[in-house]
């Protein structure tokens, strides 16, 4: 037996799981899971262990637990909705995988899993994804706009009020904002629901301490480490001022689960990240930024010229806003092969940086031709492309604002907030997002 730390028995589990030994991994969740049965991280390796090895229904009750745990885990509606696909319910696994789509909007890996089933199931579904209310409601909120966030947050549950995720949102939001009686109740409906939801538990003990309830607290803070040992969600939600500090509990292990030897110490010096194959996506390498495309020019007399845009992905905020562009951390728990995901780039091969700059100024062309040729499909057909290629995102930008001013046309709108959100703008995407929200009323 070896005596080995919470944090290098999941580095373990991650190699394990990178190198496709997923019987070890599983082995390894199942005996931290022996002596801690909430263990809320376990329980998702274990799913992801278990579904690569081909046990779809095992996997499916371990992403169930996890869910049970914390009913904001986008992994998990992405694992059930890929383990849906697998069982041929199509409709089944578009509607998992839009709910993880909405729990992490800025998920790439996510949308292309959603933009994927869709374009399988075929016929008249658009692939292009719709932003709805819950993604905005979570775009609000990492944004820095909680009072938004709220309201669209209560919109929802207002048609939907057993969504539990958008409900320890609300709850979060409203403890964030000292509205402690609103955040008590809401915490409290969902533990009504999910007796163990870490978030709530974590909230209502942070609330009873503030009102002096200190055994209550605790009672609750006791609930939130079984679930998570290492107080890693609650670092998260309370910063420095933690009730819970770090932790790290030890855990006697077979040497042969640990792939040493008897007596060997176990090192995590050697251990990688993983990244599972049933969300792979290897990121293309940066290229150089090609030469902006001369800004089009509107053929007819009055026409608009597309407005100057301002910030580019990981720029300063535009001047005149305090914003500060969000980290995108949609999940608190958000396993090691899902962290310090890059976006996929439209990088060239080398040397062919001025064919590509080149081609791509050639497209921004086309599609603002096909628009004065009224083509307006044509059009948005080639900035969408562009858009989601991340290439001329500026040029893309004027363009689109104005075929959206001209048009009013629901599609422009919104694949205009997906250039702002690809190009880092993100106040001004919330703004074009809602403006479409606005007209579907």
């Amino acid at each position: 037996m070896a005596r080995v730390s919470l944090a290098q028995v999941r580095e373990k589990i991650g190699q394990a799981i990178e190198e496709h030994r997923f019987d070890d991994a599983a082995a390894l969740c199942r005996a931290v899971l022996e002596e801690n049965p909430k263990n809320i991280h376990m329980h998702r390796r274990l799913g992801e262990a278990l579904w690569e090895s081909g046990q779809p229904e095992e996997a499916s009750a371990e992403f169930e637990t996890v869910l049970s745990y914390d009913p904001e885990d986008f992994v998990a509606y992405a694992g059930l909705g890929l383990i849906a696909e697998q069982a041929g319910d199509l409709e089944q696994a578009i509607a998992l995988v839009s709910r993880a789509a909405e729990l992490a909007p800025n998920s790439d890996e996510v949308r292309g899993e959603l933009v994927r089933l869709y374009e399988r199931k075929g016929g008249t579904e658009n692939p292009k994804l719709k932003i709805t209310r819950p993604g905005l409601a979570r775009i609000y909120a990492h944004s820095d706009q909680p009072q938004r966030a709220i309201t669209e947050f209560r919109a929802v549950l207002a048609d939907q009020p057993d969504r539990l995720d958008a409900r320890l949102a609300l709850a979060e939001l409203l403890w964030q904002e000292g509205q402690l009686a609103e955040a008590k109740a809401e915490a409290e409906t969902v533990l009504r629901y999910r007796a163990d939801c870490l978030k709530a538990q974590l909230l209502l003990g942070v609330i009873a301490r503030s009102e002096g309830r200190e055994q209550n607290a605790q009672e609750h803070f006791a609930t939130a480490m079984l679930i998570d040992p290492l107080n890693e969600v609650a670092e998260r939600l309370f910063g420095a001022d933690s009730p819970l500090p770090p932790a790290d509990p030890l855990f006697d292990l077979p040497d042969y689960l640990l792939g040493a030897q008897p007596g060997a110490p176990v090192s995590a010096s050697d251990l990688d990240i993983e990244l599972p194959d049933w969300l792979r996506e290897e990121p293309a390498q940066a290229a150089e930024p090609p030469p902006a495309a001369p800004v089009p020019q509107a053929s007819q007399p009055g026409e608009a010229r597309p407005g100057e845009s301002s910030v580019r992905l990981a720029a300063p905020a535009p001047e005149g806003s305090d914003e500060s562009v969000p980290a995108t951390a949609e999940s608190e728990q958000e396993p090691s092969w899902l962290e310090d995901l890059q976006r996929p780039g439209a990088a060239a091969r080398p040397g062919d940086g001025q064919v590509a700059a080149e081609l791509q100024a050639a497209d921004t062309a086309l599609a603002w031709q096909s628009y004065q040729q009224d083509d307006l499909a044509g059009a948005l057909a080639i900035y969408q492309r562009l858009v989601e290629a991340e290439q001329q995102l500026d040029e893309a930008i004027q363009a689109l604002t104005v075929i959206a001013a001209d048009t009013e046309d629901l599609d422009a709108m919104e694949l205009l907030g997906d250039a702002h959100m690809r190009a880092g703008h993100y106040r001004a995407a919330l703004d074009a997002y809602q403006r479409v929200l606005d007209k579907l009323r």
